[in-house]
């Protein structure tokens, strides 16, 4: 370890000298810009800030012969998520997965497009600039989706309604699906971090409470096929829509105090969990309502585990 003393200079600024041989190491000459950032362990880190050069495209060719729709899907998501800007997809049997892979690209794969197609092939390429996507953005549209979920939710009797709910849903999926890229690459590439001014906290805060948002919107899906199923007139539909109006309000409130950074509102949030489990027990009166009662209580730890990373 090496010890340096700060040095005045003029009346506001100050100077530290840096050790020679991590100049020569990183190629660094007068008039180069160095890159200053704080890591919240109360160190300042300095990095070298090159013009980034250009990003060599990452190729990969999926074969699809003897593999089901599944095993293909599941391949293609994977080359998505890990970075791939040009997708090849070649088999015999190509062409049964044409439906398939156009509604993936469409629904999930943001920014990509196949640009070419037939009977042997398809080539699908990244037409998404990384450095134009804001992780702040991308969660407050899966909040949105969320809260429109909630809202429409109340009319799941109305047949139409669930398929406006799947409609938010896949909404949601395809922003946490870009969510997780982003992070991947921005965690393996210093530079796209520095240029986009996020350090790793922040880049795991905002995936974090991403991967809670989206499983809220899973659990609200569940809890609409339950629901219904339920006679629109019982006093148990009644009282879980009552219940269900509080956790509405609960989970309003709960993104209020993330966005606001607001501690104190935080804590008492993190209170009133409590205070909604203790009214679960009341609805949990029979096998009828089970499992909507589980999932309640599963959409109230999903919002909760919000709160408990505002405060923490």
């Amino acid at each position: 370890m090496d010890y340096r003393k700060l040095i005045q200079f003029g009346k506001s600024s100050y100077v530290v000298s840096v050790p020679s041989f991590w100049i020569k190491k990183h190629g660094l000459n007068k008039g180069d810009t160095l890159h200053f950032s704080e890591n919240g362990n109360n160190e300042l880190v300095i990095n070298t800030f090159k013009k980034e050069e250009k990003k060599e495209s990452k190729n990969i060719v999926i074969d699809t012969n003897k593999k089901n729709n599944l095993r293909v899907r599941r391949e293609l998501i994977s080359a998505y998520l890990n970075g791939y800007n040009n997708i090849k997809l070649s088999g015999k049997n190509v062409e049964e997965y044409s439906k398939d892979v156009k509604n993936i690209v469409n629904d999930l794969m943001m920014g990509f497009e196949i640009i070419e197609k037939n009977k042997d092939y398809f080539i699908i390429q990244d037409f998404l600039d990384l450095n134009s996507v804001s992780i702040k953005d991308n969660l407050r549209k899966m909040d949105i989706a969320t809260r429109l979920i909630f809202s429409e939710l109340k009319s799941i009797h109305n047949p139409p309604v669930y398929n406006t709910i799947l409609g938010y849903e896949g909404d949601i999926n395809k922003h946490m699906f870009l969510t997780i890229k982003f992070v991947r690459e921005v965690l393996t590439e210093p530079n796209l971090a520095k240029s986009l001014n996020l350090d790793q906290k922040k880049i795991l805060e905002s995936w974090q409470i991403s991967h809670h948002v989206e499983r809220i919107a899973d659990k609200l899906n569940n809890l609409a096929i339950e629901i219904k199923k339920l006679d629109k007139e019982s006093k148990l539909c009644k009282d879980v829509f009552e219940l269900y109006s509080k956790i509405e309000n609960y989970y309003l409130d709960v993104m209020k105090s993330y966005y606001n950074n607001d501690i104190n509102l935080a804590y008492v949030l993190s209170n009133e969990r409590d205070q909604l489990l203790e009214v679960f027990k009341k609805l949990n009166d029979g096998e009828s309502s089970l499992g909507i009662y589980f999932l309640l209580k599963e959409l109230v730890s999903s919002i909760h585990k919000i709160v408990r990373r505002t405060y923490s």
